[in-house]
């Protein structure tokens, strides 16, 4: 397909470290298409999928986040409010198990 002169928004339903949704951009980009975003039902806000998302310079808009669904699960009592911090610390950085002793 020739995408000369097309504009593009590429749909995701998850982002974390943006390797995939990033192929498809530079496909699109590839074909001729004028990328003009990504749109994500979620996105889990991984410092790599960021860095990734800047560096192809493509913004997403998320419907939400991780640290949107961690907070909401504890203003509603399914998770502790401590808990919040520990999500993030895992988000931040998986390997690192010190997230499991706060």
């Amino acid at each position: 397909m020739d995408w000369t002169s097309g504009k593009a928004v590429v749909v995701e339903d998850l982002i974390s470290t943006g390797g995939s949704v990033i192929e498809v951009v530079n496909v699109l980009r590839e074909a001729g298409a004028e990328v003009l975003g990504i749109v994500s039902i979620f996105t889990y806000g991984m410092q790599k999928g960021l860095d990734r998302l800047a560096e192809a310079q493509v913004r997403n808009i998320s419907l939400t986040d991780f640290d949107t669904v961690a907070q909401v699960a504890a203003d509603t009592g399914y998770i502790k409010p401590e808990d919040v911090a520990k999500l993030i610390k895992f988000r931040n950085n998986p390997s690192d198990e010190s997230w499991i002793t706060l």
